[in-house]
């Protein structure tokens, strides 16, 4: 996991009032828990810590300073506004950098499998495995590179390449991305309405009264 400073204010326990308030000013509240006596309610800056997750990702241990005392954190959790996706508050669980801890670490997939230039599908369903390892052995990311794969061809969590320090969680069964066959379009049937002749049947009908005229005539 990759290391980053930031910045966090400690703040009183709020009632419901004054947490949206703090959020109406451009921060986000939040707690510190973990090896701490107590949790410690903190309150962070909205724009630098989209702008930190945006380009480091959340797999990643923060050093963060509560009114000058650094405490090491990992991410823990992340709620979201359900109607939206505004961040309402943030969890950093404490850890001890040599101890092992539960976590998440996502999954990329990279590349252009040769099964999808030819009609296949690209079919990602697992997007992060669960982990437990000490912090400074997680990587941020696991890369798939699906350039290889063909139609039919699957990755399961198995496959992945990882660190032996690094204790896989999640079923090693678990498809992570797979190629399937190209979707082929269904032919929707027409309905004839009763009464309603189709061009084929039109077609005989007046071939039959043709047949009849020009028998009627010799």
């Amino acid at each position: 996991m990759e290391k980053i400073a930031f910045k966090a204010m400690k703040r009183d326990v709020s009632t419901k009032g004054m947490l949206k308030k703090l959020r109406s000013e451009g921060f986000i509240p939040g707690i510190v828990y973990g090896k701490t006596a107590k949790p410690i309610p903190v309150a962070i800056n909205e724009k630098e810590f989209i702008n930190i997750i945006k380009h480091k990702g959340t797999s990643v241990i923060v050093n963060l300073d509560i009114n000058g005392t650094t405490y090491f954190t990992i991410l823990k959790d992340i709620q979201k506004d359900p109607f939206g996706d505004k961040i309402v508050h943030v969890d950093f669980l404490e850890v001890d950098l040599n101890k092992s801890v539960f976590t998440k670490i996502p999954i990329v997939v990279v590349g252009e499998s040769k099964g999808v230039k030819v009609g296949g599908v690209l079919e990602h369903t697992l997007y992060d495995i669960k982990v437990e390892a000490a912090p400074l052995d997680i990587p941020d990311k696991i890369e798939v590179d699906v350039t290889e794969l063909d139609i039919n061809d699957v990755v399961h969590v198995s496959d992945l390449v990882l660190s032996d320090k690094v204790k896989v969680l999640t079923s090693l069964d678990t498809v992570v991305v797979g190629i399937g066959h190209p979707t082929k379009e269904e032919e929707v049937p027409v309905e004839v309405e009763a009464g309603e002749e189709t061009g084929e049947e039109a077609g005989e009908e007046a071939g039959e009264k043709e047949q009849k005229e020009e028998a009627k005539k010799e």
